[in-house]
């Protein structure tokens, strides 16, 4: 995959995440990166199509 690619679907997921969680949880994460396990540990629990 070219880097072009890989920028560029981390991006339409970032904004689909951005749509799907609280904006409170983003800024968690960005404040404090120990929150990013916790964070994960939810994205697992829901199912991406």
């Amino acid at each position: 995959m070219s880097e072009s690619t890989a920028n560029n679907v981390f991006h339409y997921w970032v904004n689909i995440l951005s749509d799907i969680l609280p904006s409170s949880l983003l800024e968690q994460v960005k404040k404090n990166t120990s929150d990013e396990k916790w964070v994960k540990e939810i994205l697992t629990e829901l199912e991406l199509i």
